[in-house]
Formats: C-alpha cells, sequence, structure tokens
C-alpha cells in the first residue's frame, strides 16, 4: 500500500510532461508555425532570362519577411517579354510593365524555410491591389530556389538613417546582379536593381531615407548598367 502514492505520483508527473509536451509552443520555432497561412502577395522581375518573386513585406506579421526565390511559370517566354518592353523610356518604366502574382493560400514558413513547391498562381498587369487587371493564370507555378531572406521582426525605430544598404547576388557568370534594398525602420522603402558589374561599395552615404526614383538612379551610377525592376515607398512611410 505504501506504493501506490509513489504509482500516482509517478503517473501524474507523466502525464504532467506529456500534456506539457503537446500544448506547449515550441520555443525553437522562429516561424511562428500556423500563423503566417493566407494570401502573400510578390512582384516579379526578370534578368531577362529567368523570374525572380520578391515577397511584398509589410512591417507587420504575417508578412514581416523580405524573401525573393527564383520562379518558373508555364508562361516563363510571355512574362519575361511583358517585363522587359523596351518603348518604356522613363526611369518609371518598372512601374508600366509591372507583373505582380498572388498564389492561392498557403503558409509563408514553406518560402522561409526555402522550401521548392508548385501551387496555382493568378498574374496581374500592375498591382493587385491598387487596380491591377487579372492577366494570366498558372496552375503549376513553380517556387524552385530561395535566394535571399531576411525577417524584418527586429526593426526598430532609427533616428535618421543615414545609408542605403543592399544585398548584392552575382546571378550569372557574366557579372550580371541582383541588388536588393534592405528594408530600414519607418520611414523607408523596398527596392530590387539589376546591374551589371556593380560593387556593394557604391551604394552607401545616402542622405535622404527615402530617396525619389531619379535619386536612386544617380546613387546607383556607378554600374556599368542598370535598371531598377521594383521600388516600393508606400508601404514603408510608418
Amino acid at each position: 500500500m505504501k506504493q501506490i502514492p509513489r504509482i500516482l505520483f509517478t503517473l501524474l508527473i507523466s502525464t504532467s510532461m506529456t500534456l506539457n509536451a503537446q500544448t506547449s509552443p515550441n520555443k525553437h520555432d522562429p516561424h511562428e508555425k500556423h500563423t503566417r497561412v493566407g494570401f502573400h502577395g510578390m512582384v516579379l522581375v526578370t534578368d531577362g532570362k529567368r523570374l525572380f518573386a520578391s515577397h511584398l513585406p509589410l512591417y507587420q506579421a504575417p508578412h514581416d519577411y523580405q524573401l525573393v526565390y527564383e520562379v518558373k511559370s508555364t508562361h516563363q517566354q510571355q512574362l519575361v517579354e511583358r517585363l522587359t518592353q523596351t518603348n518604356k523610356t522613363t526611369h518609371a518604366r518598372y512601374v508600366e510593365n509591372m507583373v505582380t502574382l498572388l498564389p492561392a493560400t498557403f503558409d509563408l514558413n514553406t518560402l522561409i524555410e526555402g522550401q521548392s513547391f508548385e501551387i496555382e498562381t493568378q498574374f496581374y498587369l500592375g498591382h493587385f491591389e491598387r487596380g491591377g487587371e487579372k492577366w494570366l493564370k498558372d496552375k503549376n507555378f513553380k517556387f524552385v530556389r530561395q535566394i535571399y531572406k531576411r525577417p524584418l521582426a527586429t526593426l526598430r525605430a532609427a533616428e535618421k538613417p543615414n545609408e542605403i544598404k543592399w544585398h548584392v547576388l552575382d546571378i550569372a557568370p557574366d557579372n550580371k546582379q541582383l541588388l536588393i534594398y534592405l528594408i530600414q525602420a519607418a520611414p523607408s522603402f523596398d527596392a530590387i536593381v539589376f546591374g551589371y558589374q556593380c560593387h556593394a561599395t557604391n551604394f552607401v552615404n545616402q542622405s535622404e531615407p527615402v530617396p525619389d526614383i531619379g535619386t536612386l538612379y544617380s546613387k546607383i551610377k556607378q554600374c556599368q548598367s542598370m535598371e531598377v525592376l521594383h521600388f516600393e515607398t508606400s508601404d514603408f512611410a510608418k
């Protein structure tokens, strides 16, 4: 009889540990699983051959991640042709050629974790939330590989940002590069630039936290050639 309390105590401890294991959040899971399922809009850019989708981030969860993926579509050639139309002569050609996409609902954690998968996707001419027109649909749109990831959750209010910081990706053996701006605390901006023979040291010492498009071009003038593929300010004003 003296052993019964010990047995009961052991059973209670075992049950408690099991319940804790089932109900306690995983402290080692940085992506807050099951909280990022939804619609995640993206902007499409190209280097003239390949396609890249950049998540349209916000400061707030569940969209607080900069993510850039190489992607493939059954409409690959048509999309590349649209994005590389050359009849525009202004700095804002990226706006006139803009293609955004809205995949079917999915868990953004799959992209954060670098997974590859196919998903039904709707393409828009223009920004899908700002009057964009439905265009092509792809039932087998593929996220091929992650080429950039950066969380925005840790950003804090800055006094006066005094430099522009870029992540420079060599995307081909012929000195072609994608320049991805590291979004700062508000006010800030999101930008992707396609360049040729650029160097990271050429993209600092910007006195204004949010440049206009002309200033952005002038600050990257040391590239042999370059083109702004995406430039967004309104989502990062505050």
